[in-house]
């Protein structure tokens, strides 16, 4: 078994804010080869990228602030909130809060730059946020 916190996570400064790598292949601490689990903190009126995975299934759970996700539908996401993402759909978080959020990421299989997609129409859309 490993151990890891968010101290000791790769952080990964984005337009949005910053990405904490915690469990995956660049992981350091915790590496996997099977799943990244991440801390999106996007800063007040930001948003991550619109784009897609053709293998990986995303689910994001919301730790903290005001966010919307975005796949088929825009939904506003409290906090614990989830929302499971198909591979294949489109998706984006957006911050419409004051404060900074934090959203908690988990992908399986990881992060591969080869499956992260912008330019082509994903097949399908059918997220759930509960």
């Amino acid at each position: 078994m490993r151990t890891t916190s968010m101290s000791g996570s790769v952080v990964v400064q984005r337009e949005y804010g910053a990405m904490r790598l915690i469990v995956g292949p660049r992981a350091v601490e915790a590496p996997s080869a099977t799943i990244d689990l991440k801390v999106l903190e996007l800063e007040p009126g930001t948003s991550t990228s619109r784009h897609y995975h053709r293998r990986s299934e995303t689910i994001f759970c919301v730790l903290e602030g005001d966010v919307e996700i975005e796949s088929d539908t825009r939904r506003a996401a409290s906090v614990g909130s989830v929302a499971v993402v198909p591979a294949g759909d489109r998706h984006q978080v957006h911050n419409v809060g004051t404060q900074r959020c934090r959203v908690l990421e988990i992908m399986s299989p990881p992060f591969s730059k080869d499956d992260y997609l912008f330019d082509q129409e994903p097949a399908g859309s059918s997220s759930t946020v509960r």
